[in-house]
C-alpha cells in the first residue's frame, strides 16, 4: 500500500507545527511518559507516531503526533490525529473509530482528516462526536490552515515581510512588482 500521499499531508501539519515554533522530540517514548513534568517540557515539543495508550481494540493506539504546550494544552497534552485519505481502502475503518479511541484514551484530540477519497459524511459523523473538551475538533485541510492563522496553535509565526518590515524577496523581483 503506498502511504506517500499520507506522509505527505503529516509534512504539511509539522511544517505549521515548526512555524509556530514546536520542536521535534525524538524520543517519543519520553515524551508520553514524561509529558506532565514542566520543568522538562518547558516550551512547545511534539513527537510523531506515538503511542498513547490502548486503542478500542485493546491495541496500542499510535497517533501521527502529539503535542506538548503545557500553556496552551495542559498537562494532558493533545494528540493529532492526521488522516489523508487519496484512494478507496481501508482508512474509513481507521476514522470510524476515532471517537471510541479518544474516549479511550480521555487525552484532549484533534482529528485532521481529507482526501480526494475521503468517504462523503465522514467528517461531518466524527464532527458530530466533537465535545469540545476531550474530542476537540475534527477539521479539513482548509480548518487547520484556517485554525492556524486564528492561533490555534499559541504564538510563534510572524511572516517574515511583517518581521522585517519589508517584502520577501523573489528571485525574479517583488512578487507584487507590475512589469510591461
Amino acid at each position: 500500500m503506498d502511504t506517500s500521499s499520507g506522509t505527505y499531508f503529516e509534512l504539511v501539519f509539522q511544517a505549521i507545527l515548526t512555524l509556530h515554533g514546536y520542536e521535534y522530540y525524538p524520543n517519543k517514548v519520553d515524551l508520553f511518559a514524561n509529558r506532565k513534568d514542566k520543568s522538562r517540557f518547558p516550551g512547545k515539543h511534539y513527537g510523531k507516531e506515538v503511542i498513547v495508550g490502548k486503542s478500542s481494540k485493546g491495541t496500542n493506539r499510535r497517533v501521527e503526533f502529539f503535542i506538548i504546550n503545557h500553556a496552551r494544552f495542559g498537562l494532558e497534552g493533545l494528540i493529532a490525529e492526521c488522516k489523508w485519505q487519496q484512494v478507496n481502502g481501508s482508512l474509513g475503518d481507521k476514522l470510524y473509530r476515532i471517537p471510541a479511541d479518544v474516549k479511550k484514551t480521555a487525552i484532549p484530540t484533534i482529528a485532521v482528516i481529507d482526501g480526494p477519497a475521503l468517504e462523503p459524511g465522514i467528517r461531518e459523523m466524527l464532527k458530530g462526536h466533537v465535545d469540545g473538551y476531550i474530542f476537540i475538533a475534527c477539521w479539513s485541510t482548509m480548518e487547520l490552515i484556517s485554525q492556524a492563522i486564528k492561533g490555534f496553535w499559541g504564538e510563534g509565526y510572524c511572516p517574515p515581510a511583517q518581521k522585517d518590515k519589508e517584502s520577501i524577496n523573489y528571485p525574479y523581483g517583488d512578487l507584487w512588482e507590475v512589469t510591461s
